[in-house]
């Protein structure tokens, strides 16, 4: 098994950082951090960051809280697929991988209900989005609805689509971004997830309705330009900021998280985004890179 050089954090922490010393290609580069909110007993969020060889990996996993344990969902999907594109599987094999292995090796525990015969320990099921780097191309694989944004030039010019009942109608246009989304009560019924004992479910690809295996991840390949900067983020991140703030505070503060702790917490607080949206009480992590 290849020895990886990275970070992972999760596993029910309360708040963690990303950080690298001063002998790092990465410092000043990449950041990021998780943090368990408020109003929440557990932090369900995971994140890491590798260093292959050839390549940079970053993942962002949310577990699901209808499930038991998920936040070892999320920490087993953020170590798993790191190791496996390593070890020259790709996004797509992978995923399946972590997915068959949360069904049946560490299958979720429903409420009321023994272990199973098999079962290694309890689990759960989780988002993830992750993104590889070679060069100037970046893959970017989701699943559910944690997100990965591009950002250049203080614009977002690319975000991932949720897999959710929510984001299926913002592709039908049965919803637009301009309505009041947020409080939609679809926004948080997931289509796919890591674990989900779901068989498939359908969504919209190439402007088409098909059926897609649960824990296939949507893959999106393009270009990456120097200082444009790549976020992605659990649904606690990007429910509490506009998109202008995004946009914006992402190249203006990505070399200190902390400046995104203190700006969500004061959102919980209040009650209200800059935009008079009624906050989201939970976990948050999020990872920002800078391509240089």
């Amino acid at each position: 098994m290849t020895k990886l050089d990275g970070q992972i954090l999760g596993n029910n922490i309360r708040e963690g950082i990303i950080r690298f010393d001063d002998a790092s290609p990465l410092l000043g580069r990449v950041t990021g951090l998780t943090n368990v909110g408020r109003g929440r007993s557990k932090n369900q969020d995971a994140l890491s960051v590798h260093m292959l060889p050839d390549r940079l990996v970053l993942c962002v996993a949310d577990g699901l809280g209808c499930y038991e344990n998920s936040e070892k969902s999320a920490y087993h999907a953020v170590t798993s697929v790191p190791q496996d594109l390593a070890e020259g599987i790709d996004f797509v094999n992978s995923c399946g991988d972590v997915h068959h292995e949360l069904l049946n090796y560490y299958p979720y525990l429903q409420k009321g209900y023994p272990k199973l015969p098999s079962q290694k320990e309890d689990m759960g099921a989780t988002t993830l989005v992750s993104a590889e780097i070679l060069g100037n191309r970046l893959t970017i694989a989701n699943i559910g609805d944690s997100r990965a944004y591009l950002i250049r030039d203080n614009k977002i010019i690319f975000s991932t689509r949720d897999q959710s009942i929510l984001g299926l109608m913002f592709l039908t246009g049965e919803v637009k971004k301009t309505d009041n989304w947020r409080k939609n009560p679809y926004r948080s019924v997931l289509l796919n997830a890591l674990g989900s004992p779901e068989k498939e479910f359908d969504y919209i690809v190439n402007d088409k309705m098909v059926p897609n295996p649960t824990g296939f991840p949507l893959l999106e390949t393009m270009e990456i330009k120097k200082d444009d900067y790549l976020l992605l983020a659990s649904d606690g991140f990007y429910m509490n900021l506009t998109e202008t703030e995004i946009a914006n505070e992402c190249p203006r503060h990505h070399h200190n998280p902390e400046w995104f702790t203190d700006k969500i917490l004061q959102v919980i607080k209040n009650g209200k985004t800059t935009e008079g949206i009624e906050a989201t009480h939970d976990n948050f992590t999020f990872l920002v890179y800078k391509h240089l």
